[in-house]
């Protein structure tokens, strides 16, 4: 099972991993905490733990929707699987 917390917000990488944002603190979720939350008008229609393959590490699976009709997905890798970098 993949456990780890992910930030609800975003924030720069050194402020992410110290628990903050720059409005204050960054209120964090384990993957599965994600699902049927509302992020920035954005509804978390569902969130899984992926486990790591040969090919890619652990990650968070997220699928979403922004009304009227746009949805996306979204990997994120878990705290252990994360190189601290946004690209």
């Amino acid at each position: 099972m993949v456990t780890g917390l992910f930030a609800a917000t975003l924030a720069t990488p050194a402020l992410a991993q110290a628990g903050r944002g720059a409005a204050g603190p960054v209120q964090t979720f384990s993957c599965s905490e994600l699902a049927g939350r509302n992020v920035a008008g954005a509804t978390i229609l569902s969130s899984e733990a992926v486990a790591a393959t040969a090919a890619l590490p652990e990650y968070c699976r997220v699928r979403g929707r922004i009304d009227p009709k746009l949805n996306f997905e979204v990997r994120l890798p878990t705290p252990a699987a994360w190189n601290g970098k946004l690209h």
